[in-house]
C-alpha cells in the first residue's frame, strides 16, 4: 500500500532539534514494518496546529484528491491539527477519498470502527489541550500587562522597539513622536475630525484614530484593546488592562483623556452627531431651484495638497438640471463673519429692527389680554366639569353626563395648549428682541477665533434661519423676524480667503 508521511512541529525551537527527525524515523519504521511504500513526505515547521493554513498540509491534501497514496501517517493525531471541528472535516475528507489516518504512536487506524472511536476520543483532548494552553498564555499575558510589561507586539506609530521577547522596550522616534503631538493638538482644538487630521498629517484615517485611542503615548501599557474583534471601541475603554510601564511618554495623560472625552461626545449621542468643520450643514439653500445644497469635497490626496469643502445644489449633482455652481465653505464663513460684524456695526439697521418689531406688536392683539380670555374661559370651563362630575357622583343621569364631560375635558385641553403656545411665543419674542440678537451677533463675531466648531455651529444657528445662494450673491435670513436679509457677494473663486 502506498503512503505518506506527514511532519509538524509549532515552535521555532523544536525545528532545529530532533522532534522533526524522531517523528520522521518512527514513520519510516512503522511503514516497513506494515510493508507499506512511503511515496511522499509532508513537513510543516514551526507552524501552530490550531489552522489547517499550511503549505505542506494543503499540498498533502491535493495529493489526496489525486489518488497519491491509500493512507496518511503522523506521530500522533495533534500534528495533523488541534481543532476538533477541522480535523473531523479533515478525516470525512480523506475518508471519502480512500485514505485512512494512521497513528503510530497512538496505535489507531481510521481504516477500522475502533481506530476512528478512538480517533476521536483522542482529537477531543488534543482540544482541550489547546483551549487550555491558549487560556493559559492570555492570563500569563494579562498578569504581564497589569504590570507594566511591554509584551514585545508591534510598537505604535512614534515608537520602536528595541531587544526581544522579556527584554523588548518601546523607545521613542523623535520625528515620529512630532506627528503623535500634532495629531492631538489638532483633534483638541474641536475643529478637525479624523479624515481632516489624516489629510493634514498625510496618513490613513484609521492610523488617526488608533492614534488617538492608544494610552501608550502617555507612558503607559494597554492590553486587551482589541478583545474579540480588531476594531477599537471607545464604548469598552473600562475593560483595557492599563498599567504604567517603562517607556517615555510622548503626550501627557490629561490631553488623552480631554481626547477621550471628545471622541465620547462625538459617537455616544451626547451631542450633535456631525462634529466636523461643516458649520452650515442643512442651512444652506440653492436661491435658483429651492433645493438643498450639500456638502460635498475635493483635493486631499496628500500632505501638500489643500482639502476643499464645497456645498453643492441637490439637483446639479444628480440631474445636473441646475446651473448653480458649488460654493466653498470657506467663502460662505467668510461672508458670514463680515455680515455679523457688518450688521453689528450698522445703527440704522437697529433702528429699522426697532421699528418693525414695534409694528408688529402693535398690529397684533395683545398677548396678556389673549391670556386672560383664554384664562376666563378654562375658569369656565372647569366649573362645568366640577358641576358634571357632582352630578355623575350622585347617579343623575350617568349615561348623559358622561359624554358631556368628555368634550369639555377636550375644549379644557385645547385651551391650556393654546395659553403654553401663547407663553412661548411671547418668552421666544423676548430672546429675539434686537438688542438680544445685536449682542449675540456681537459676541458670536468677536470670539469666533477662539470658538469651538459646536461653539460655531450652535451662534450659526441661534442666529441664521438659512443661507440662500443665488448665482454670485449670498442671503443670510435671520432667525430673528425682525430682522431683513443680509446680502453679500461671495469672493471669488480665485482669492485667498481667510476668516
Amino acid at each position: 500500500m502506498n503512503v505518506c508521511i506527514y511532519l509538524r512541529v509549532s515552535s521555532s525551537v523544536q525545528v532545529d532539534g530532533i522532534s522533526l527527525q524522531l517523528q520522521e524515523e518512527r514513520l519510516r519504521a512503522y511503514a516497513a514494518s506494515q510493508g507499506w511504500e512511503v511515496v511522499e513526505r509532508y513537513e510543516d515547521a514551526g507552524l501552530s496546529g490550531s489552522t489547517t493554513d499550511r503549505p505542506a498540509f494543503q499540498r498533502m491534501m491535493e495529493d489526496a484528491k489525486r489518488g497519491r497514496f491509500q493512507a496518511v501517517l503522523v506521530y500522533k493525531l495533534d500534528r495533523l491539527t488541534r481543532s476538533v471541528r477541522d480535523f473531523h472535516e479533515l478525516a470525512d475528507e480523506l475518508e471519502s477519498k480512500g485514505v485512512a489516518i494512521v497513528s503510530v504512536t497512538q496505535n489507531i487506524d481510521t481504516s477500522s470502527p475502533t481506530g476512528r472511536l478512538l480517533r476521536n476520543i483522542l482529537i477531543d483532548f488534543a482540544n482541550f489541550e489547546r483551549e487550555l494552553i491558549a487560556e493559559r498564555s492570555t492570563e500569563g499575558k494579562r498578569r504581564l500587562a497589569a504590570g507594566g510589561r511591554y509584551l514585545g507586539w508591534e510598537p505604535p506609530f512614534g515608537y520602536r522597539k528595541v531587544g526581544e521577547r522579556a527584554n523588548a522596550r518601546l523607545v521613542v522616534v523623535p520625528e515620529e513622536a512630532d506627528v503623535v503631538r500634532e495629531i492631538f493638538r489638532l483633534y483638541l482644538t474641536g475643529q478637525y475630525g479624523d479624515v481632516a487630521i489624516a489629510r493634514r498629517v498625510g496618513m490613513s484615517a484609521n492610523r488617526v484614530r488608533r492614534i488617538l485611542l492608544n494610552p501608550t503615548y502617555t507612558g503607559k501599557i494597554a492590553y486587551t484593546k482589541r478583545r474579540g474583534s480588531n476594531h477599537i471601541s471607545v464604548e469598552k475603554m473600562d475593560d483595557w488592562i492599563i498599567a504604567p510601564g517603562d517607556h517615555e511618554a510622548i503626550i501627557d495623560e490629561e490631553a488623552f483623556w480631554r481626547a477621550v472625552e471628545v471622541r465620547k461626545r462625538n459617537t455616544l449621542g451626547t451631542g450633535p452627531r456631525n462634529r466636523s468643520g461643516h458649520l452650515f450643514s442643512r442651512l444652506v439653500v440653492c436661491g435658483r431651484c429651492e433645493n438643498a445644497m450639500r456638502l460635498a469635497g475635493s483635493g486631499g490626496g496628500g500632505p501638500n495638497e489643500p482639502y476643499r469643502m464645497y456645498y453643492r445644489c441637490d439637483r446639479r449633482h444628480v440631474d445636473h438640471r441646475c446651473d448653480q455652481r458649488p460654493v466653498r465653505h470657506e467663502a460662505l464663513e467668510f461672508v458670514f463673519l463680515a455680515q455679523l460684524q457688518r450688521v453689528v456695526d450698522t445703527p440704522s439697521f437697529w433702528t429699522a429692527a426697532e421699528k418693525a418689531r414695534a409694528a408688529h406688536a402693535k398690529a397684533r392683539p395683545s398677548a396678556a389680554d389673549t391670556l386672560a380670555r383664554l384664562e376666563g374661559q378654562r375658569s369656565s370651563i372647569l366649573r362645568r366639569i366640577d358641576n358634571l362630575v357632582t352630578a355623575l357622583e350622585e347617579g343623575e343621569l350617568a349615561a348623559t353626563i358622561r359624554p358631556r364631560l368628555a368634550q369639555l375635558n377636550r375644549e379644557r385641553q385645547q385651551i391650556e395648549a393654546e395659553m403654553r403656545r401663547l407663553e412661548q411665543a411671547e418668552e421666544d419674542a423676548r430672546a429675539t428682541s434686537p438688542e438680544v440678537t445685536r449682542a449675540l451677533m456681537r459676541n458670536v463675531a468677536s470670539n469666533w477665533n477662539a470658538m469651538t466648531v459646536e461653539e460655531k455651529r450652535e451662534g450659526i444657528r441661534i442666529l441664521a434661519k438659512r443661507l440662500v445662494v443665488a448665482g454670485e450673491d449670498v442671503a443670510i435670513h435671520w432667525t430673528d423676524p425682525h430682522l431683513p436679509p443680509a446680502t453679500s457677494r461671495l469672493p471669488a473663486r480665485w482669492a485667498r480667503i481667510n476668516v
